[in-house]
């Protein structure tokens, strides 16, 4: 089972009134998180991140929308850690390009859900 501490965090998260829910700051500072959480690492963005996946003319299903996020994600990461040496970046995602339409289109319109 779950540990006392992964429940409480769970429980916190999944509270129906937003007034009782756990903000995202009091999660990321729950004990659950303590063994693996870098603040020192962590980047705020000043806006709202945009990904710009339904304007390339692509059918957005299930298995393109998740490999999509997966590559914005991975792109978002690398670029962070461009100067860190541990990057864990898998070498197919290095290569990856996001913001390009023939990047991941290709690959991705073949699948449907």
């Amino acid at each position: 089972g779950a540990s006392p501490a992964a429940l409480s965090l769970l429980g916190s998260m999944l509270q129906f009134n937003p007034r009782r829910r756990v903000t995202v700051e009091e999660a990321l500072s729950h004990e659950f998180l303590t063994p693996v959480r870098q603040a020192a690492r962590e980047l705020c963005a000043d806006s709202p991140l945009t990904m710009d996946i339904e304007a390339e003319g692509v059918e957005l299903n299930k298995e393109t929308l998740k490999k999509r996020i997966c590559d914005e994600v991975l792109w978002y990461n690398r670029t962070s850690n461009s100067s860190s040496k541990d990057q864990n970046v898998p070498s197919e995602a290095a290569t990856s390009q996001p913001h390009s339409s023939s990047s991941s289109s290709s690959s991705s319109s073949s699948s449907s859900s």
